[in-house]
């Protein structure tokens, strides 16, 4: 990612994010904590960098049991709406011409 690029965007994403309340707390939103995988955001880095921002998000599976894979509904229902809020925030950051 370049950061000089689309900083004001992941700096964006981060806050908005982690103000959201979900189950009661607010969200652990971090940069750069490493796991497997993120293919897709580097390959887009890669070939479309001045054009295309693609964050790989890694989500820990508090929203059901890992022993059983039930999921949590309520749980997942709010997960989907912080991540659905930040949306138009991002839309707006971009319309704003700073990327």
């Amino acid at each position: 990612l370049d950061r000089q690029r689309w900083g004001h965007l992941v700096d964006r994403f981060i806050k908005d994010l982690s103000q959201q309340r979900v189950a009661g707390h607010h969200l652990d939103v971090r940069e750069n904590v490493r796991f497997k995988g993120g293919y897709l955001s580097h390959w887009v880095h890669e070939r479309y960098g001045e054009r295309g921002c693609a964050l790989a998000i890694e989500l820990k599976k508090v929203f059901m049991d890992e022993w059983t894979g039930a999921r949590d509904d309520d749980h997942l229902d709010q997960l989907t709406a912080a991540f659905s809020a930040s949306v138009p925030l991002l839309l707006g950051e971009l319309a704003c011409g700073a990327a």
